[in-house]
């Protein structure tokens, strides 16, 4: 009886997979017991501590879905995660309506992994002349059909078919995303590489810029985060540690973990419901214990 939002606490091993659950469950309203013969609306406040750096910034989220598309197999789902992302988005001055734009040239020319035909062998597909339903070949059809009339499907420039049925108005919804597999582009070519902590660092540094703006403020974290790297690997022990070439995956890793990294343990008695990490806790002051496994 009587129990209140700030004596029950929500503790899980993943609390980062949870939030988003947890989300969609709490801080809004339900139906409570009849009272006077209407329904008691209930509204039940949460809060999630122990929240990775990307979760709580949109630059720093802007970054992880960066480090994870690079080296990749480039899927649909990968690539638009980081074209659609709000940062770029408002930097490129695309809506809603250019999304539905790029969704539906991307579904007509069946594009479904790959930046190109030469990458493919990373993910176990061992032939260079196979461009079909690669990112490349997917905008030069979207290009092609927008800038010819149409007609009959045939090979064009470099044996290249038109997408039929894309508007010339269409290449301005169109030329963010062929900018932003540009930028993706360039970086992933890196990837095949081996480069100094600091290099990589610049590297990305500079898609962010481009991907969201130079002066954006969101930025702040990630580029924060950026930095810590570089003096990590200038001041650590052994032979030059700074010029030491580090392959792409390994700094993936490294940069990875950080982002995962909490932001800061909240304070237990925050007059809400509360969700954290099952890390030791003593005298905790909660009526009701829940444990999501």
């Amino acid at each position: 009886p009587n129990l209140a939002p700030h004596e029950v606490v929500i503790l899980s091993p993943q609390i980062a997979t949870l939030a988003p659950h947890l989300e969609a469950v709490f801080n809004r309203e339900v139906a409570g017991e009849q009272q006077d013969n209407k329904a008691a609306r209930l509204h039940l406040p949460l809060l999630v501590a122990d929240r990775g750096i990307r979760e709580v910034s949109l630059g720093a989220e802007l970054l992880a879905a960066i480090i994870e598309l690079i080296g990749s197999r480039c899927s649909v789902d990968a690539v638009l995660a980081v074209a659609t992302h709000p940062l770029v988005l408002a930097h490129y001055g695309a809506d809603e309506g250019t999304i539905s734009i790029w969704q539906q040239c991307v579904e007509r020319t069946k594009i479904r992994w790959g930046l190109d035909a030469a990458r493919r062998r990373r993910g176990g597909l061992d032939c260079d002349d196979l461009p079909a339903h690669t990112w490349r070949l997917g905008l030069e059809r979207m290009l092609l059909g927008a800038v010819m009339p149409d007609g009959a499907p045939e090979p064009v420039l470099g044996d290249v078919v038109p997408l039929r049925g894309v508007a010339t108005a269409d290449i301005q919804s169109l030329a963010p995303l062929v900018t932003i597999f540009g930028v993706l582009d360039e970086l992933d070519r890196q990837a095949a590489e081996s480069l100094p902590v600091a290099a990589w660092c610049d590297l990305l540094e500079r898609t962010l810029g481009r991907l969201a703006g130079e002066t954006s403020d969101d930025l702040a974290v990630p580029l924060a985060e950026l930095d810590a790297l570089r003096q990590a690997a200038a001041t650590a022990r052994g032979k030059s540690p700074a010029t030491v070439p580090v392959p792409w995956h390994d700094l993936k890793t490294m940069l990875a973990a950080r982002l995962a990294a909490p932001v800061g343990r909240q304070p237990l008695r925050t007059g809400v419901i509360t969700a954290t990490s099952l890390i030791p806790l003593r005298g905790v002051p909660f009526r009701v214990v829940c444990l999501a496994g």
